[in-house]
Protein backbone atom coordinates (compact mmCIF):
# COMPACT_ATOMS: atom_id res chain seq x y z
CA UNK A 1 0.00 0.00 0.00
CA UNK A 2 1.25 3.53 -0.97
CA UNK A 3 1.92 5.67 1.94
CA UNK A 4 0.40 9.74 2.13
CA UNK A 5 3.55 11.02 1.26
CA UNK A 6 4.20 8.61 -1.70
CA UNK A 7 1.20 9.88 -2.75
CA UNK A 8 1.18 13.18 -2.45
CA UNK A 9 4.55 13.34 -4.20
CA UNK A 10 3.38 10.83 -6.92
CA UNK A 11 0.31 13.39 -7.04
CA UNK A 12 2.79 16.37 -7.33
CA UNK A 13 5.04 14.60 -10.29
CA UNK A 14 1.88 14.36 -12.39
CA UNK A 15 0.67 17.20 -12.29
CA UNK A 16 4.20 18.51 -13.16
CA UNK A 17 4.20 16.89 -15.87
CA UNK A 18 1.02 17.45 -17.42
CA UNK A 19 2.19 21.59 -16.79
CA UNK A 20 5.08 21.06 -18.52
CA UNK A 21 3.19 19.57 -21.39
CA UNK A 22 1.36 22.02 -21.99
CA UNK A 23 3.46 24.76 -21.76
CA UNK A 24 5.53 22.55 -23.92
CA UNK A 25 2.56 22.49 -26.27
CA UNK A 26 1.50 26.47 -26.30
CA UNK A 27 5.43 27.23 -26.73
CA UNK A 28 5.61 24.69 -30.24
CA UNK A 29 2.73 26.14 -31.44
CA UNK A 30 3.70 29.72 -31.06
CA UNK A 31 6.78 29.64 -32.93
CA UNK A 32 5.40 27.49 -35.55
CA UNK A 33 2.58 29.95 -36.26
CA UNK A 34 4.94 32.33 -36.41
CA UNK A 35 7.43 30.39 -38.88
CA UNK A 36 3.90 29.43 -40.90
CA UNK A 37 2.91 33.64 -41.06
CA UNK A 38 6.90 34.62 -41.94
CA UNK A 39 6.34 31.79 -44.56
CA UNK A 40 2.86 32.88 -46.19
CA UNK A 41 4.35 36.59 -45.95
CA UNK A 42 7.76 35.93 -47.80
CA UNK A 43 5.89 33.74 -50.93
CA UNK A 44 3.67 36.51 -51.01
CA UNK A 45 6.16 39.07 -50.93
CA UNK A 46 8.12 37.17 -53.91
CA UNK A 47 5.17 37.26 -55.56
CA UNK A 48 4.91 40.86 -54.99
CA UNK A 49 8.52 41.47 -56.64
CA UNK A 50 9.33 42.47 -52.96
CA UNK A 51 12.91 41.58 -51.95
CA UNK A 52 12.29 38.39 -49.37
CA UNK A 53 15.08 39.89 -47.60
CA UNK A 54 13.82 42.58 -46.21
CA UNK A 55 10.68 40.33 -44.95
CA UNK A 56 12.72 38.11 -43.44
CA UNK A 57 14.56 40.78 -41.65
CA UNK A 58 11.05 42.75 -40.43
CA UNK A 59 10.75 39.19 -38.15
CA UNK A 60 14.22 38.91 -36.45
CA UNK A 61 15.79 40.52 -33.69
CA UNK A 62 17.68 43.81 -34.14
CA UNK A 63 20.90 42.03 -33.63
CA UNK A 64 20.28 39.59 -36.38
CA UNK A 65 24.14 39.89 -38.44
CA UNK A 66 22.27 39.20 -41.66
CA UNK A 67 19.70 41.88 -41.60
CA UNK A 68 22.45 44.33 -40.16
CA UNK A 69 24.33 43.49 -43.16
CA UNK A 70 21.19 43.94 -45.47
CA UNK A 71 20.75 47.05 -43.93
CA UNK A 72 24.08 48.52 -43.98
CA UNK A 73 24.64 47.67 -48.09
CA UNK A 74 20.53 49.08 -48.64
CA UNK A 75 21.25 52.28 -47.11
CA UNK A 76 18.59 51.93 -44.24
CA UNK A 77 20.48 52.62 -41.33
CA UNK A 78 20.80 55.66 -39.39
CA UNK A 79 23.97 55.85 -37.30
CA UNK A 80 25.32 58.40 -35.87
CA UNK A 81 28.71 59.96 -37.14
CA UNK A 82 31.56 58.95 -36.21
CA UNK A 83 33.38 61.11 -32.92
CA UNK A 84 36.02 63.14 -34.61
CA UNK A 85 39.32 63.11 -32.72
CA UNK A 86 40.46 66.09 -31.76
CA UNK A 87 44.57 66.45 -31.53
CA UNK A 88 45.83 68.43 -28.99
CA UNK A 89 48.47 71.22 -30.29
Amino acid sequence: MISQVNLNILIGCITGIIAVSILSYTVYETVTTEKRLMHTNIESAINKGIDPIAVRCSYANPTDNVCLAYAITHNTVDAPPAPLIQRKK
